[in-house]
């Protein structure tokens, strides 16, 4: 391990024991973390930098858990990719698609049965989907939307509406920028939803999710639905219907993503380089 580098961490495998050696062997690391799981295991924070970029950061407590680790919170330290940074507003009456995206791997295939209470509420509008390298049934996706028909949980289900699906996308802000109104996994995309000024239904399928999509619910731009405990797929679909056509709704919510993106850094990458120099030449 060479002077000048930082080890950057990221996962819930990289307890406390693993920390702990790294920190006994000398090296300089840094912990991207989200809801300071350590606080409720008693346990303290020994990284040398905890990186927590959503706008909820500041209320997790890590004040009282990380007394010699800098502490970079809060959106002036989120991390974007490029892409995602400085991007035009299009208007939502020049948008015209609903996208549906829940995250890379979809383990309880919501994409399909979310397609499917849309089609039995006779949803019309253009449909855009996106599956990541994980996902285990685009094969079966693909072949149901070629057939027109979803076929899922011992049913068929005729489609009834235009529906467009890119597996593992490779320029998700493109797809955002043009999109009227998302269903998204409440993880990581949210912020890029956001800096896309896209309305939204945040779905959160693990505790670790609802923080942030609490304090992004709070912010005005996006609802969020909780299915951690029970899963409600016609519910959603008959609140994604109704504002779909809302066209006052969304614009009211695209303003509001629109103007918490203004107020806030779109240097988080840059931000926490300075941090890491700075840390550098501390152990220096």
């Amino acid at each position: 391990f060479k002077y000048g580098q930082i080890v950057v961490l990221d996962g819930y495998q990289f307890d406390h024991s693993y920390q702990q050696a790294l920190a006994s062997a000398d090296i300089c690391f840094a912990y991207l973390d989200d809801i300071n799981m350590f606080l409720e295991k008693n346990e303290d924070h020994i990284a040398d930098i905890v990186i927590n970029g959503a706008a909820a950061a500041q209320q997790l407590g890590y004040e009282k858990n990380a007394p010699n680790s800098r502490l970079c919170l809060g959106p002036q330290y989120l991390l974007l990719r490029p892409e995602f940074i400085n991007l035009p507003l299009i208007p939502i009456a020049d948008r015209h698609s609903l996208l549906i995206c829940f995250g890379g791997g979809d383990a309880e295939n919501h994409t399909l049965r979310m397609l499917g209470a849309l089609s039995q509420l006779n949803f019309q509008f253009p449909v855009t989907v996106i599956t990541g390298a994980a996902y285990k049934w685009q094969t079966q996706l693909t072949e149901n939307i070629q057939d027109g028909w979803l076929n899922y949980d011992n049913a068929k289900h005729k489609i009834s509406m235009p529906i467009h699906c890119i597996h593992d996308a490779q320029e998700m802000a493109e797809v955002m920028l043009h999109s009227r109104l998302s269903i998204s996994a409440a993880g990581g995309t949210q912020f890029e939803l956001m800096r896309c000024y896209t309305p939204s239904y945040l779905v959160v399928v693990a505790d670790n999710q609802m923080p942030a999509a609490t304090e992004s619910s709070q912010q005005g731009w996006c609802n969020v639905k909780d299915w951690r405990q029970q899963v409600n797929y016609f519910g959603l679909a008959k609140q994604v219907i109704a504002e779909y056509s809302d066209t006052e709704s969304l614009v009211v919510k695209q303003n509001k993503a629109y103007n918490r993106v203004q107020k806030e850094a779109s240097s988080g990458a840059d931000n926490l380089l300075n941090v890491f120099s700075e840390v550098i030449n501390l152990r220096g």
